[in-house]
C-alpha cells in the first residue's frame, strides 16, 4: 500500500472515531438529562408534600454577631427545572 493510501485509510479512520465520540457524547448527554429530570420530578413532588406538612427545621442556624435562629419551620420549599437551548434541543444545566 503506497503512502498516499495508507494516509487515506488512517485520515478515514480518525473521521469514524471522530464521529463515534460525538454520537456517544450525544447518548451520555440525553441519558444524564433524562436522569436529572427523575431527580427533578422527585425533588419537585417532594416540595409539594414538604409544603403540607411543614417540618420544623431542627437545625440552629448561627448568624456572627447578631445571634441564632431556632424553631424554623420548612414551609415553602421549590425545586426549580433550569435549562438552556443548544443547537435547538433542550439541555439542563449540569449539577456541580
Amino acid at each position: 500500500m503506497s503512502l498516499l493510501g495508507q494516509m487515506k485509510l488512517q485520515a478515514q479512520q480518525s473521521l469514524e472515531e471522530k464521529n463515534n465520540q460525538v454520537k456517544l457524547s450525544a447518548d451520555s448527554l440525553a441519558l444524564r438529562n433524562a436522569k436529572l429530570k427523575e431527580v427533578f420530578d422527585y425533588w419537585r413532588e417532594f416540595s409539594e408534600l414538604i409544603r403540607v406538612i411543614e417540618p420544623d427545621f431542627t437545625h440552629v442556624i448561627s448568624l456572627p454577631s447578631i445571634g441564632e435562629l431556632s424553631g424554623l419551620k420548612v414551609s415553602e420549599p421549590f425545586a426549580e427545572y433550569r435549562y438552556r437551548l443548544l443547537s435547538n434541543e433542550t439541555f439542563s444545566d449540569e449539577i456541580r
